[in-house]
């Protein structure tokens, strides 16, 4: 019965599992699977050759006659292998055949443990993701990423460059997740997040800090982020268009007048269509909003006190920049 039901689920995800062991008791909805391997091939989307030491899930019986089925608990151990994600121009499967739709899942709790992934993107070079230990509560596979990076606690290296998430309970439904990604070599970031203005950066250091309060049930997401440069040198992308010329030179005059280094302070709000978004499974459009708020001349990297040595043309740069984020190419 649960190779049948396995077997079902991943014929209809493409992707090709077998594994060595089960025990447990299916009626009480308790499986334990041992020797994993998951395989998934595509040109476009998403692929991964993995295998896992252990996997284990408690479900909740009745949500299977759901539209959500619901994981009282489930266990990750052992994962290791190679992800390659799908190309920033690829969306969903559900966005890509809007006659189809998915069929999504929770998880109360979710725990990792000893994972060990290559992620290689098809354009770029690839790079490690280690956790050694991390849990989720809740786990919502439309946005399973995002709930893994930003609701979590997690100790994890990302490229080599260690990344520490930690939430507490404030309230029933209340959380506050504190984000540190200290002193990450420049360099490394650029792999993990190949994207403007990250890409006009090198040499240096960067260190990243988001606070976070947040409910349960919100359909919205604000975020306080701290950005900390320390020696950077800007470069203007040759292939760049206007807009992200002008952009890049004035933030590069700004760092070079700071010695390279700078202290970045912003709120980051996304409504319900931004989050909606990105419970389709795309981050996308959630790191526009973060690298565009970086750059943002609110905050003046170079200490700018005058609205009108920064609100005219850099205002309009940053407007066109903006544009070409939302994939309007006109300023080129």
């Amino acid at each position: 019965l649960l190779r049948n039901v396995l077997t079902r689920a991943t014929d209809n995800a493409g992707i090709d599992l077998s594994y060595e062991d089960s025990s447990g008791f299916i009626l009480a909805g308790k499986v334990e699977l041992t020797g994993l391997a998951l395989t998934r091939t595509s040109e476009t989307g998403l692929a991964f050759d993995l295998e896992l030491d252990q996997v284990e899930a408690d479900v909740d019986l009745w949500s299977l006659l759901t539209n959500e089925p619901r994981l009282e608990l489930g266990a990750v151990r052992g994962l290791t292998g190679t992800i390659t994600p799908p190309q920033p121009s690829v969306r969903s499967d559900a966005a890509n055949h809007p006659g189809t739709s998915r069929r999504t899942f929770r998880a109360d709790h979710l725990t990792v443990e000893d994972i060990d992934l290559v992620i290689a993107p098809r354009s770029g070079e690839p790079y490690r993701l280690d956790i050694a230990s991390g849990d989720v509560a809740p786990l919502r596979s439309q946005s399973a990423l995002f709930d893994l990076l930003f609701r979590s606690n997690l100790d994890a290296e990302v490229a080599g460059q260690p990344l520490v998430v930690e939430t507490r309970q404030i309230s029933t439904n209340g959380r506050e997740t504190l984000w540190h990604f200290d002193e990450v070599e420049v360099d490394k970031l650029k792999l993990i997040l190949p994207k403007s203005p990250l890409t006009w950066l090198s040499g240096g250091t960067a260190t990243l800090r988001v606070d976070d309060l947040w409910d349960l049930d919100d359909e919205v997401i604000d975020m306080d982020w701290r950005v900390v440069l320390s020696e950077i040198v800007v470069s203007v992308p040759a292939e760049a268009g206007a807009a992200e010329r002008a952009l890049a030179s004035g933030v590069g005059r700004a760092l070079a007048m700071q010695g390279g280094n700078a202290d970045v302070r912003y709120r980051l709000d996304l409504g319900p269509e931004e989050v909606s978004a990105l419970r389709q499974g795309d981050l996308s459009e959630f790191w526009d909003a973060v690298l565009a708020g970086f750059v943002d001349d609110r905050f003046r990297l170079g200490g700018e006190s005058d609205p009108e040595k920064t609100g005219g043309s850099l205002r309009r740069t940053f407007d066109a920049f903006r544009q070409r984020l939302n994939g309007d190419d006109t300023d080129r």
